[in-house]
């Protein structure tokens, strides 16, 4: 941040910990130093501008509409994506055969869908329970 955009009680983000957001409570010094107060509360500290980002809410509120929408996304794709593995099972289950003693015979491979899911840090093995 620059020391010309500095304002008092403006708030701002330190060296990037968005959780501990503070507010300014002075103006940049000759070293470009501003004491600021936690807004969770706490003895008032000295940040370098350099070490300042402004927190602006409604950026924040546009990203978080942005980021909400890619989970509605994903939560559809999931949705579906079960809805596909249930008909899969209640084909096999009409048919007479577990779904379960295909994959032991080899005669289904969910092998590609296991690994898809465990390269993404789940589990597969909960899928099946």
């Amino acid at each position: 941040m620059k020391a010309e955009d500095v304002k008092i009680g403006m708030v701002v983000i330190p060296e990037g910990s968005r959780a501990d957001r503070c507010t300014v409570q002075s103006l940049p010094d000759e070293a470009g130093d501003v004491t600021c107060k936690w807004i969770h509360g706490g003895a008032p500290i000295e940040f370098h501008v350099d070490d300042l980002e402004p927190f602006d809410l409604e950026k924040d509120k546009e990203i978080g509409r942005q980021v909400q929408a890619k989970v509605d996304a994903a939560k559809t794709a999931f949705e579906a994506a079960f809805a596909a593995l249930r008909e899969a099972q209640d084909t096999a289950d009409q048919s007479g055969i577990d779904f379960y003693e295909l994959s032991d015979e080899k005669l289904l491979d969910t092998s590609e869908l296991e690994k898809v899911i465990d390269e993404n840090g789940w589990s597969s093995s909960s899928l099946w329970c």
